[in-house]
């Protein structure tokens, strides 16, 4: 039997701050929220997972929800970067949009010189949007905020870092079928079978010690095999290889056998049935809290412990909000508002802030640096873009203010 990977499958990595998560990869790159859920294996944690409008495997970003695991050290033996792919010509709006949201980044190339933007997500974790003109299956989320023409494909590839890049590459090679299509002083660049989405991964070497899981790191790759009917070849070879592989594993969206790389890079193939509609309506990904079956019986229990997380879509400037925890933020905006400003600039006197009252040099006093922080303050308590070009046609005040929370958290 031939066996091939169709390239990645999904990409899991480790956030600290949930709001701030779903904020910027629907919110600022425009990915759709198709599934939430728990850590099957800490099932007080949450699993969120971005993908396409249909979330459809090799699109899919991943994440762990683990505020207190700390903040990981980036090493050898982890992935330490993922890439999406985005159109070929839609770059110069990537650069306008990252600026708009205040993200910083820097223009780069992969080794088979692809332009690329290199960023960071709220937790640190490293990815690059890469010109790449790769098929669109199901394209943006719908009604989302970034136009169809520029919206993120999918996966493009991730970058894998190893003491000893050797063994890895060899296999990569060897056990896994992919084929190096490239390289330079730096990195080399291996293929899976066709040349869709998620089809490279990049090895590159690294000797600043063990990388640790947390927060901003990548906690697992998985590769797609082409049906379940590969899995019992994959775990003879992969036993065979000395990588150690699990028995095939129920994730209830996919089936998944996991393994370590010689790196230590840990690893999974997966399999694309059932897919994330399984339980859920296709125009309703992403919308509820969905639970295995096993842990159904706990959901009350569950539900009491797990944070409260708005999982709406970006639409142009406003957030429709699903959770009433969260609406109920549009009622206490103008509290909180004040509340942020007098802890900002240093005074308990909230309730005398009147509404018209500029918060520039004839009002407040801050100058253009003051409020760009008193910005970045609102974005930190509250989990949303505060963009200061919102804010640029008639000055910043404390109505302003106010009404904007207002309705970026109004259901």
């Amino acid at each position: 039997m031939t066996l091939r990977l169709g390239g990645l499958h999904h990409v899991t990595a480790v956030a600290a701050n949930g709001q701030a998560n779903v904020v910027f990869y629907t919110g600022v790159l425009g990915l759709r929220l198709v599934k939430r859920t728990v850590n099957f294996a800490a099932p007080d944690t949450y699993h969120l997972y971005y993908g396409d409008a249909a979330g459809r495997p090799g699109t899919i970003l991943s994440f762990f929800l683990a505020p207190d695991r700390g903040q990981a050290r980036q090493g050898s033996g982890q992935a330490i970067a993922v890439a999406f792919a985005a159109p070929p010509d839609s770059l110069a709006y990537w650069v306008d949009r990252l600026a708009q949201f205040r993200v910083p980044f820097a223009r780069s190339l992969t080794c088979v010189d692809e332009p690329a933007l290199t960023f960071r997500d709220p937790d640190g974790l490293a990815l690059d949007l890469v010109a790449a003109d790769v098929p669109s299956q199901a394209g943006a989320a719908e009604h989302g905020p970034v136009p169809p023409e520029h919206a993120i494909r999918g996966l493009h590839s991730v970058t894998l870092a190893l003491e000893d890049p050797g063994a890895t590459c060899r296999f990569l090679g060897d056990t896994l079928g992919c084929v190096e299509s490239g390289s330079n002083q730096h990195v080399r660049r291996f293929t899976c079978a066709g040349s869709g989405l998620g089809a490279a991964v990049y090895v590159a070497a690294d000797s600043r010690g063990r990388g640790t899981i947390g927060a901003g790191a990548v906690h697992h790759v998985a590769f797609r095999a082409r049906d379940t009917e590969d899995h019992p070849a994959w775990r003879a070879r992969l036993e065979a290889a000395g990588a150690d592989p699990t028995d095939v594993i129920d994730r209830v969206y996919f089936r998944s056998i996991y393994f370590h790389e010689p790196g230590g890079v840990r690893l999974e193939i997966t399999v694309d049935p059932p897919g994330f509609c399984i339980d859920e309506a296709p125009h309703e990904l992403g919308m509820n809290l969905r639970l295995p079956p096993w842990l159904e019986s706990r959901r009350a229990e569950l539900e009491a412990v797990l944070p409260c997380l708005d999982v709406g879509h970006l639409r142009g400037a406003a957030w429709p909000l699903t959770d009433a925890a969260t609406r109920a933020l549009a009622d206490r905006a103008a509290v909180e508002v004040r509340l942020v400003i007098s802890n900002h600039v240093g005074t308990d006197a909230a309730g005398d802030l009147q509404d018209e009252l500029p918060l520039g040099p004839l009002g407040l006093g801050l100058d253009s640096v003051g409020i760009v922080e008193l910005l970045l303050a609102c974005e930190e308590r509250f989990g949303f873009p505060f963009p200061p070009a919102l804010f640029d046609d008639g000055g910043l005040t404390v109505d302003r203010l106010i009404e904007y929370l207002r309705r970026v958290s109004r259901a």
